[in-house]
């Protein structure tokens, strides 16, 4: 199972950490400040978490395909969805989000 966890670097390099729900509690002592997201930070950080977890919904009905119109299907769908999450992961990074991945 894979962890998720969003920061926001401020100015001083500080950051501020958003986890998805299953995430583990590993907050860093260093972080003294913590920089409020705007609500559009948070729209991007949703679309982020929800573009991914259909990636992967995509992924695991491509791997159960057995009929080659489906294969044909879950193929358009799959590149579909990575597509979806490499925009918001762009957008993210831009407005200086970033996304750590942390196997757990």
């Amino acid at each position: 199972m894979m962890d998720t966890e969003l920061l926001k670097r401020g100015p001083t390099g500080t950051d501020s950490r958003l986890k998805s729900s299953n995430a583990k509690s590993s907050f860093s002592p260093k972080a003294k400040h913590h920089n409020r997201l705007t609500r559009e930070e948070h729209q991007i950080i949703e679309a982020v978490l929800e573009a991914k977890d259909e990636w992967v919904a995509a992924s695991v009905d491509f791997n159960y395909a057995d009929d080659d119109l489906l294969v044909d299907y879950h193929v358009y769908r799959l590149k579909a969805c990575e597509a979806r999450y490499a925009y918001f992961l762009k957008l993210a990074k831009e407005k200086g989000l970033t996304l750590n991945t942390l196997l757990s």
